[in-house]
């Protein structure tokens, strides 16, 4: 098994294509727009068993309007222009989760946050996820809101590396 990270300028069309097949399939991104996201992410993250993708993850460069929407829906108590990257997409295939894929994807993803705070997102009903970023530093948030496209909650995670000015 090999994880590999690339800026998306270094990754082929059919790497960005198979990205983008696996988020999708994930059920929890709004499609409007995501080839663009993906096109300007910091990094993105390929886990391989051989030729087989088997998760994907990704360090994104939110707009200040996806940061400031986030921070505000969730009466976040810090500065949002304090977090310049989100760690997000993070999807493993059906067959392969509970294997601990997720971690290896968040920890490579991490490494090009290169010391700098760094927020994600996650259902409130994913357990998994909350394990798997608190095991790397991330904590909750403000308070939990709902998702615009669907029913569900969202709860904002942030990972202080530097201290926030308040």
């Amino acid at each position: 098994m090999s994880t590999v990270a690339k800026a998306p300028s270094k990754c082929s069309e059919e790497e960005k294509k198979i990205f983008f097949q696996l988020v999708k399939s994930g059920g929890e991104v709004v499609l409007d727009g995501l080839e663009d996201r993906i096109r300007t992410a910091e990094m993105l993250v390929f886990h391989y068993d051989g030729n087989k993708l088997l998760g994907v993850a990704a360090l994104k460069t939110p707009s200040s309007s996806r940061r400031n929407g986030v921070f505000q829906k969730s009466q976040a108590n810090l500065p949002e222009d304090t977090f310049p990257f989100e760690l997000g997409w993070v999807v493993v295939t059906l067959q392969y989760r509970g294997k601990g894929l997720s971690r290896c994807l968040v920890e490579t993803a991490l490494q090009a946050a290169d010391g700098q705070n760094v927020f994600a997102v996650s259902r409130v009903d994913n357990a998994f996820m909350h394990k798997t970023l608190e095991r790397y530093g991330f904590t909750r948030e403000g308070r939990s809101y709902l998702s615009r496209r669907s029913t569900h909650d969202l709860q904002l995670f942030v990972r202080l590396v530097t201290q926030p000015c308040i």
